[in-house]
């Protein structure tokens, strides 16, 4: 036995003082009871406990459930579990556990443990640390000595330490059991890592080495992607076990690089862990990306930027990165009367990113297929430029009339990521009518193999009404195009518009019809036609075709997501006059630094009109006020909008001036970004779901570079920007850290910044598919150290989890204070009834004498002996009972007469005796 409690010992020596003053009384056995009950009370305070032996067990088991372990060995283990429970004595307890790259409980101990999975924890990761830590927390809420873990798993542990967690086992006495799972021989093959340098130079070749795993001896054929674009293919013979395979590369552009590796096997189990990525960063001398508009080629700018010594690269839009990592090395992008609709959103995204988040410059040049003629409205890109292509100032031109003509048939009901074409087209028609002054007039017509007018040209005035309609357009059946076609000619012939022009949308071939006989008498009347034809299925010779004939333009593209950006284009070139080409003298109206040493421009004769927004900057006029060219700070970048061309045709008088080089080559500097001479190190480290940064910063004496204020800038593998700081802990070091969600390769860029000096680097991480498909052979040395550590068995069968040799004895403790309090209650109302039992006896006698002096009620000498011994009175004297004569004594309560009688008839029962 033991007590729990010391201190209401303290309260015995007020026992002792109760004893004291109550000496004289000691002899009562009614004292003593409350003596007893008062000690038992005291000793029921100081929680007593007795003492219990048993041989009962706790187990927790602990299920491995990530990617690791096969469906159906994960089955093996549950049935494991399952069979092993039959042999658990009654007194037994058990708990179950899961996990993967975290752990969670299932069932805390219990006597009959419920074995369901109710949640599943993120199967990419093994953290076996986890698991045990948490099954050594639903042990420690057992007192018993008995208790163990059941570790089923592969041991591929890819998080944690589990080393570690099986030393906190030992100190708390808990055993762990291993029940190793063996995965049957596989035909497998894996990428088990690449190894390129995180740095490399310009055009200098560097190793990559490949690590490939192997079951199996076979021939797989081994692709190299850099940026997406296969450089490497090639078959190579791989052996049973571990192969190691070498490639040089010469890296031919600066910046950021992506490389993927992948391998085509004829034998394989798995396929997920046949590839893997890597970056690298080619440094080299900043380079100027120059994208040109194949439809018109280079323009002068690209030869006389070279003659001054800038290292350009000119790309097509096609060429062009569609994420901000593509960019990294680059410190300027030139457009050269590029087209809104030969890039992709993605495309565009990624210019507005690399300037406004990585501090890069943009130029972009005008000419015939740019700004409003190029389709930059409510596009990415033009919320980049400081111009906007809406011409404010023709506002009042008079009215156009518009038709707009629509395939609806069933091929328009093709999903393209969230939308489908159907949904982009109405989107486009509703951009139309939201563009249209209330003066004009529009009409929209849906087609297949019939027609319907779903707004009859009418006013652009009721917008909500129209676009109302519009969105009621459904798709379905086959495409007949001449039938709405007419009818849009038939219907604008008696317009008196200024404008009267049909846009023509279609995906598909269409019924035969006389297309040219209908859209040379729409020429007759003045009304052109243009076309925009969607996918390979279009029906493109007739569509360029109709846009000839009808002196309109026609348009092709495969992306979906450009229609609406091709609608607006075509409305805006129909109703306002943005192709200026008159000669004029450009008037400069600011000074800035890169127009240093131009003394004036010779005459242009043309430019695209445009409207200067609100916080932008007007270098240089051109014709009615409107910008030639124009700048703004967009986020950290810089960008300039030059509204002429880039010496083609409106620009050509200026072309073999000295100030043509210098103007684009002093610009061209300016817009790049800042390069410092300091020298930065990064690294990073993966934890869990979290990535630390490091970054260490040197100047050109390799002294650390100290209280820069940093930031930093991750791009995930969806192009998502991921923004942070970077936090100063040690001499020329400074620490971030990101939370990552995306399997793949993130980029990083570093800024850090003092009293004007810009600090810039690049680096990047790899956060791979899955670490779980890496290791398929498991690691059954782990388990058998966990084991060993704690004391633990390897498991063969499910019987030997509850056996009886492994059972030592639990020494439990009872608590008893309950009974010991009631104890002490029983001996508290002892003493009572003991106490007070005279005075019950009394009260009793003096009821019965009262009783008796009714005739009704006799008393016999029993009832009255019952209560005679227990009273005590002073002998007295009475005179022989006379019934019929009076008592001479005169009582003054009948209490007392009672009391009389009582006595007398005591004393004559004495004298009989």
């Amino acid at each position: 036995m033991r007590i729990s409690y010391l201190y209401p010992l303290l309260l015995l020596s007020s026992v002792f003082i109760f004893i004291w003053l109550n000496k004289s009384r000691l002899r009562k056995k009614s004292l003593w009871l409350r003596v007893i009950a008062m000690i038992l009370l005291i000793f029921a305070l100081t929680g007593p406990q007795i003492i219990k032996k048993n041989r009962s067990l706790d187990v927790v088991f602990a299920l491995d459930v990530s990617e690791s372990i096969p469906p159906n060995l994960k089955d093996e283990g549950l049935s494991f579990i399952k069979e092993s429970l039959k042999d658990k004595k009654e007194d037994d307890r058990a708990g179950f556990v899961v996990f993967g790259e975290d752990a969670l409980t299932q069932t805390d101990l219990s006597s009959i443990p419920a074995l369901d999975v109710i949640s599943y924890p993120e199967p990419k990761g093994t953290n076996i640390e986890k698991a045990i830590d948490l099954s050594n927390l639903i042990l420690l809420q057992s007192d018993r000595n008995n208790r163990r873990i059941v570790l089923i798993t592969d041991g591929n542990e890819t998080d944690g330490s589990a080393i570690d967690s099986a030393y906190r086992s030992r100190e708390k006495d808990i055993k762990i059991d291993v029940y190793p799972v063996v995965r049957e021989p596989l035909e497998e093959i894996t990428i088990e890592d690449i190894e390129i340098p995180d740095r490399v130079k310009l055009r200098e070749p560097f190793i990559m080495k490949a690590l490939i795993s192997s079951s199996v001896s076979q021939s797989v054929t081994f692709k190299l992607y850099q940026d997406g674009r296969n450089i490497i293919s090639q078959k190579l013979s791989v052996k049973e076990g571990k192969n190691l395979f070498l490639f040089s590369i010469t890296p031919n552009r600066i910046g950021f690089h992506k490389f993927k590796v992948e391998i085509l096997p004829k034998k394989d189990t798995r396929i997920e862990n046949n590839s893997i990525e890597a970056f690298t960063v080619v440094e080299g001398p900043p380079k100027v990306l120059y994208v040109y508009n194949p439809g018109t080629g280079y323009g002068k700018v690209l030869s006389a930027l070279r003659s001054q010594g800038i290292n350009v690269e000119p790309i097509s839009p096609r060429e062009l990165p569609d994420t901000v990592v593509g960019f990294s090395g680059c410190s300027t992008v030139i457009m050269d009367d590029v087209p809104a609709t030969l890039l992709t959103i993605n495309q565009m995204k990624a210019i507005q990113s690399f300037v406004r988040d990585t501090g890069g410059g943009l130029l972009v040049i005008g000419g015939p297929n740019s700004f409003g003629m190029g389709s930059y409205m409510a596009t990415p890109l033009e919320e980049t430029l400081p111009v906007d292509s809406r011409i404010t100032q023709f506002a009042s031109l008079s009215n156009i009339a518009l038709v707009l003509v629509i395939d609806a048939s069933g091929s328009m009901s093709g999903q393209e990521g969230e939308l489908t074409k159907m949904d982009l087209a109405k989107e486009s028609a509703q951009l139309v009518v939201d563009l249209l002054k209330d003066q004009d007039r529009v009409g929209v017509i849906a087609f297949d193999h019939s027609f319907q007018w779903i707004v009859d040209l009418t006013s652009a005035r009721d917008k909500e009404g129209i676009s109302k309609k519009i969105s009621m357009i459904q798709s379905g059946g086959g495409t007949a195009m001449y039938p709405p076609m007419e009818s849009a000619y038939r219907a604008l012939k008696d317009e008196r518009a200024r404008v009267r022009h049909i846009i023509v949308l279609s995906d598909g071939q269409t019924e035969p019809g006389r297309f040219k006989s209908l859209v040379e008498q729409m020429r007759l009347a003045d009304i052109t036609v243009s076309t925009i034809a969607i996918g390979s299925d279009a029906d493109i010779n007739l569509m360029r075709n109709i846009a000839e004939w009808g002196q309109g333009r026609f348009y092709h593209t495969n992306d979906i997501y450009s229609v609406p950006q091709i609608f607006l284009t075509e409305t805006l070139t129909k109703s306002r006059p943005y192709l200026t080409e008159k000669a004029f003298t450009p008037l400069v109206n600011s000074h800035i630094d890169f127009l240093e040493g131009i003394n004036g421009f010779p005459t242009m004769l043309g430019y695209v009109s445009t409207s200067i927004k609100p916080k932008a900057k007007q270098l240089i006029s051109a014709l009615n006020n409107e910008p030639l060219l124009a700048y703004w700070r967009y986020g950290i970048g810089k960008v300039l909008a030059f509204t002429s061309d880039s010496g083609k045709r409106w620009t050509s008088l200026w072309v073999n001036s000295p100030s043509f080089s210098k103007f684009w080559s002093q610009a061209v500097r300016w817009l790049g970004q800042d390069v410092s001479s300091y020298y930065v190190s990064i690294s990073t480290t993966e934890k869990a779901k979290d990535v630390d940064i490091v970054v260490d910063v040197f100047d050109h004496k390799g002294n650390f570079v100290n209280f820069l204020d940093g930031t930093f800038k991750v791009f995930s593998p969806s192009g998502n920007l991921i923004r942070g700081d970077l936090i100063q802990k040690d001499s020329g070091r400074y620490y971030g850290k990101v939370e990552v969600k995306e399997e793949g390769i993130y980029s990083l860029s570093v800024e850090l910044m003092r009293e004007g000096t810009v600090i810039r680097s690049l680096g990047g991480f790899y956060v791979p598919v899955s670490k779980e498909l890496k290791d398929v052979e498991g690691n059954n040395s782990l388990l058998y150290s966990i084991a060993e550590i704690t004391g633990g068995r390897i498991l063969n069968n499910p019987r030997e989890v509850f056996e009886e040799k492994i059972r030592g004895y639990n020494i439990e403790y009872v608590d008893i204070w309950q009974f010991v309090l009631l104890l002490s209650g029983i001996l508290f109302l002892s003493e009572l009834v003991v106490r007070k039992l005279p005075a019950l006896r009394e009260q009793s006698e003096i009821f019965v004498a009262l009783l008796s002096r009714f005739p009704r009620f006799k008393i016999s000498d029993t009832s009255i002996s019952m209560y005679e011994d227990s009273y005590e009175s002073p002998p007295l004297e009475f005179k022989p009972y006379k019934p019929k004569e009076e008592s001479p004594i005169k009582t003054s309560s009948m209490e007392h007469a009672a009391r009389l009688y009582i006595a007398r008839l005591k004393q004559e029962r004495e004298g009989k005796k």
